[in-house]
């Protein structure tokens, strides 16, 4: 499976084009096999068919499928290009679902509209002992809900005082989120 990656920068998708963002890859699941990141990975065409419609369109294309692979093609918001993958949607894989993934229609953002870089960290701090890193580290996610900047994000935060909260945190060293 896998991916090939295409080297013209593609930003003219950036806050003009739709597709289905993925949230979440399950580690075993098909869309682990095909390449997928979780935040940055837009589905913007499946088998030769744009996804800029939020109609059922995908998920029937997806049912269909089961079983035979799909030709994909993934607009990431972090590098700017856009490439092909394979995907085998398949009920075998050991989890929920077809493709191991969870994904939501949305607006291709810019990947500063939908992450924070974390600049400095302070000892002792709720971020420090989190393990975040200084310069490094993007905050991507609060628990299970995306953030549209940093007055969303610090919403999440405020309603969340003093209470523990699960980021989602992409390392650009380890390319890891």
């Amino acid at each position: 499976m896998g991916a090939t990656q295409s080297t013209d920068p593609d930003d003219e998708v950036v806050d003009k084009e739709y597709g289905f963002r993925v949230h979440h890859v399950e580690e075993n699941g098909p869309g682990r096999a095909a390449g997928l990141e979780s935040i940055f990975d837009y589905i913007v065409v499946a088998n030769g068919v744009r996804t800029d419609q939020d109609d059922g369109t995908f998920v029937r294309m997806i049912k269909e499928a089961e079983g035979t692979n799909m030709q994909l093609t993934v607009f990431n918001t972090h590098t700017l290009t856009t490439r092909e993958t394979i995907l085998l949607p398949n009920a075998d894989w050991g989890g929920a679902g077809l493709l191991g993934i969870t994904i939501r229609f949305d607006l291709a953002q810019d990947v500063a509209k939908h992450t924070l870089h974390v600049l400095e960290v302070y000892d002792e701090s709720p971020a420090s002992n989190a393990g975040l890193v200084s310069y490094n580290d993007y905050v991507v996610g609060v628990g299970d809900l995306l953030f549209d900047g940093p007055d969303d994000f610090g919403e999440i935060i405020a309603l969340n005082e003093k209470r523990a909260v699960r980021l989602f945190v992409y390392a650009s060293r380890s390319r890891v989120t």
